[in-house]
């Protein structure tokens, strides 16, 4: 019996994803396989045997991808540019930039 028919897919597939990232941020495949395994068992650990519903992650990327927008617009970045870049019209670019410094003034 192969080890891959004894742990739910699930975990396999986590552990994959998170291995993949960590080798793409430079990480040796040893120490990778490591993290992965160690960050894979926690979370069985904490949530096995629970019902977890993980979202789609549309807003994470929307969010993320609006901050690196606004530090890129910050740091001189024409706005034609990064409307081209991120496939978005200049008035959004503008809505982006004036919600994030609605933002920042919020939180001070």
């Amino acid at each position: 019996m192969k080890v891959s028919d004894e742990v739910p897919e699930v975990l396999m597939v986590l552990e994959e994803s998170i291995r993949d990232s960590l080798l793409e941020l430079g990480l040796p495949p040893e120490d990778a396989n490591i993290i992965a395994s160690k960050a894979v068992c926690e979370t069985a650990q904490k949530f096995g045997g629970d019902c977890v519903y993980i979202p789609r992650n549309v807003m994470f990327n929307i969010v993320r991808r609006n901050g690196i927008l606004f530090k890129e617009y910050d740091s001189g970045v024409p706005l034609k540019a990064l409307a081209r870049k991120y496939s978005v019209s200049e008035r959004r670019i503008y809505q982006i930039i004036a919600s994030h410094n609605s933002q920042t003034r919020k939180s001070r």
